[in-house]
């Protein structure tokens, strides 16, 4: 059975998407959620590949997406319209779909609309944003990853489980340059630092190998790992590599990590000069909270905040050390989203004492990922973040 197209051309057309608000983006108990990777074949436009991935397919009653291509964000009528699909099978939790970005248009922006009804409520329609500019500010690949017979869309692979390389059409190379980095980074800095985090920019090769060009490849150690066919380019293709139970924590390194956002100078010191053993990790936790149930209570919602931030902020870092894994970590999904030319504003309503708080997250030039935000620190910051703090420290977490 089919989800057909709703041939609906109104729907959702006139929006400005500086006032939509896109949180539905962050929210993990979303009715779907959306991943997308790029390449470009010799010759031809890129091709945008999408996975929609549907929370609760069987209740799922229609379903439809469009491109939009529009010259701004603020304005509401698209320069041009087209169906991305016409029926999916009726409940299957996983889409993919692809779509060649017709790059003579002239529009500065590509919009995803996905017109989704469950059983009983009203059609709703979800945007997802593409700055093409930014998109192919370096050029896309020629090639994209691809893991059990389908394109590798999401940031990150595990260990020892293996990709290839996929040309479509001519193939310009014979072979691949792999670069390793096996830079452990450090966590985001708070959101009051305004001092560069040293050596935060810098990235040293661990290794380099060359591989030919549709060669499987199996990381054998965590890192991030980019590939080229053309090393005098910046078009690349990377992904981070990560142990087999990420994106949750399961491991004491995955574990340790993430308290530093809660943890003072003093008790960071000391769980380094203990190694970081489960002992002293028990210990850090029960001397936080002051009771067993209390530490259950915050270890599980804390390290829930770090799984979803690692499944959508992963880049080529772990995405809970990313600022916005960060700010999301402590602060939990944000009530409004608005997208940016450069990047995205983040808005939370005030809660219990902490104040309404916005953060702004502009787009980070780089040619590992195009996904990577950095965000505007302020020494502002500091009274809400001790506060937020605080409370996680107390066992008063933030709903």
């Amino acid at each position: 059975m089919f989800l057909g197209l709703l041939i609906c051309s109104n729907i959702g057309f006139a929006q400005d998407l500086t006032t939509a608000n896109l949180s539905w983006k962050y929210q993990p108990d979303a009715p779907l959620q959306l991943a997308w990777d790029l390449y470009q074949p010799v010759g031809q436009q890129p091709v945008l590949m999408l996975q929609l991935q549907l929370g609760q397919p069987s209740r799922t009653s229609a379903l439809s997406g469009y491109v939009h291509y529009r010259d701004s964000l603020n304005n509401s009528v698209s320069l041009h319209r087209e169906a991305l699909f016409s029926s999916v099978n009726k409940g299957e939790a996983t889409h993919r779909f692809q779509h060649a970005i017709d790059t003579t248009r002239g529009a500065a922006w590509l919009v995803v609309e996905l017109q989704h009804q469950h059983n009983s409520d009203s059609l709703r329609s979800y945007w997802y944003t593409l700055n093409i500019p930014a998109l192919l500010h370096f050029g896309a690949p020629s090639f994209f990853l691809q893991q059990q017979d389908a394109p590798l869309v999401m940031p990150y692979a595990l260990v020892n489980e293996t990709f290839a390389p996929q040309f479509a059409g001519a193939t310009a190379a014979d072979s691949l340059i792999m670069f390793v980095y096996d830079l452990n980074f450090p966590p985001a800095s708070t959101p009051m630092t305004t001092a560069p985090n040293a050596g935060s920019n810098r990235m040293e090769i661990s290794r380099r190998q060359k591989i030919a060009a549709q060669q499987a490849v199996e990381p054998q150690s965590e890192g991030f790992y980019f590939l080229q066919a053309d090393t005098l380019s910046l078009k690349g293709k990377g992904i981070r590599a990560e142990n087999k139970y990420f994106p949750r924590t399961r491991t004491i390194p995955a574990f340790a990590g993430p308290i530093r956002y809660l943890s003072t100078n003093e008790e960071w010191t000391e769980l380094e000069r203990e190694n970081f053993s489960k002992q002293a990790l028990d210990r850090f936790w029960l001397r936080m909270t002051q009771s067993e149930d209390r530490a259950r209570k915050i270890i599980r919602s804390y390290y829930r905040r770090v799984t979803q931030a690692n499944r959508m902020f992963t880049t080529f870092k772990e995405g809970w050390k990313t600022d916005m894994g960060m700010i999301y970590v402590l602060y939990g999904p944000p009530d409004v989203v608005y997208q940016r030319p450069d990047g995205e504003h983040w808005q939370y309503r005030a809660k219990a004492d902490i104040p309404e708080i916005n953060f702004t997250f502009v787009r980070a030039v780089n040619p590992f990922d195009p996904r990577y935000y950095q965000l505007v620190r302020n020494r502002e910051y500091a009274r809400t973040h001790f506060q937020t703090v605080s409370r996680w420290r107390r066992g008063q977490i933030l709903p």
